[in-house]
């Protein structure tokens, strides 16, 4: 089952990347990682810090995600960074985008 979520994450990631590149953002996807980003997106004004999850809830609530949310606000970052959560219900689209 770990290996189902892990291969519903990182496709998850790879739709941000996709997504933010259309932006003209380049993107680092911080692969295997545990720490407070998923994916990095930089472009020349701005850095964005997104953490993605997938989820099987079909109304997520935001405390669900407490200790990841502290995580990427622990982060000291300059003011044209944000810290984005970006949450999908499993198999569907669209996803909600958090600016925290």
């Amino acid at each position: 089952m770990a290996n189902a979520n892990y291969q519903r994450g990182v496709r998850f990631e790879r739709d941000i990347i996709s997504k933010t590149k259309s932006e003209g953002y380049e993107t680092l996807r911080t692969a295997g990682s545990h720490g407070f980003a998923d994916v990095i997106a930089i472009n020349e004004k701005l850095v964005r810090l997104i953490q993605g999850k997938v989820t099987k809830d079909a109304k997520p609530r935001i405390n669900a995600y407490k200790a990841d949310i502290a995580k990427i606000l622990a982060i000291k970052c300059p003011p044209n960074v944000t810290r984005e959560l970006w949450i999908k219900l499993d198999r569907q689209k669209p996803y909600k985008v958090l600016v925290l």
